[in-house]
């Protein structure tokens, strides 16, 4: 039985375990109804929601350059969504997305605030256990018919891009502010796009580039306000 140093702990574990496991649901529903594209996209405006949300559990100030950081990533983003109407399910979709984007946002400021007791390796063991334990009984209700070469491909992405990406995304939380690696991780868009055009063939026209060139423009001015600014003890725990 796996003992943790303080009771609170329990809690923390088996609240960021239900929000890892609705972040995945929705995001992969979210999928499904927009297509990759948008749901990728809808997820990748949380850091919106963690400039906002952080400070309330840090009790801190918001700042309001950080918000317009992220203001920022939301034009560039809204600049490669191609339509916008509540009445087309791939809008549903992106509202799915942005749910779990929220989700993801709280899981991410809770991790911070533990980091500096556990590694990103242990959180993410921890998390995974739980989750997995959660969304078993999905098995029972769903009858799986996977073809061998679609156990490779799963495996894939639950080992490099989950398992492995996500405790990277945990123990950065541990050098920078949750907002500096959410806006970051907003590279990620513009990769997945990048793999669309080589992969699959997509053609990019002038709203993704100029989104993407938001995007990217944003994440280094995030990072040069990091480095330049003085280091604090407390703001890394």
């Amino acid at each position: 039985m796996v003992s943790l140093p303080r009771k609170q702990d329990y809690r923390y574990f088996a609240i960021s375990s239900i929000l890892l496991s609705l972040h995945w649901v929705t995001y992969f529903q979210s999928i499904k109804m927009a297509g990759v594209a948008l749901a990728m996209l809808s997820l990748f405006t949380y850091p919106i929601a963690t400039a906002i949300l952080e400070p309330i559990f840090f009790g801190t100030r918001h700042s309001r350059l950080e918000l317009f950081f992220s203001i920022l990533v939301l034009v560039g983003v809204a600049l490669i969504v191609p339509e916008f109407s509540l009445a087309n399910p791939s809008m549903q979709g992106v509202l799915l997305g942005l749910f779990s984007s929220v989700l993801y946002a709280i899981r991410n400021i809770m991790n911070r605030q533990h980091i500096a007791v556990y590694s990103g390796t242990k959180i993410m063991c921890y998390q995974l256990i739980l989750s997995t334990l959660l969304l078993a009984p999905v098995l029972f209700v769903y009858s799986l018919n996977i073809s061998a070469e679609n156990w490779g491909k799963i495996a894939l992405l639950a080992l490099v891009t989950t398992a492995i990406a996500h405790t990277l995304f945990v123990q950065a939380l541990s050098s920078f502010t949750t907002s500096t690696v959410s806006i970051l991780s907003c590279l990620t868009p513009v990769y997945g796009i990048l793999w669309a055009v080589w992969l699959a063939g997509e053609q990019l026209n002038e709203n993704i580039i100029w989104g993407g060139l938001i995007i990217i423009l944003t994440t280094l001015a995030q990072s040069i306000k990091h480095y330049q600014k003085p280091k604090n003890v407390t703001e890394h725990i």
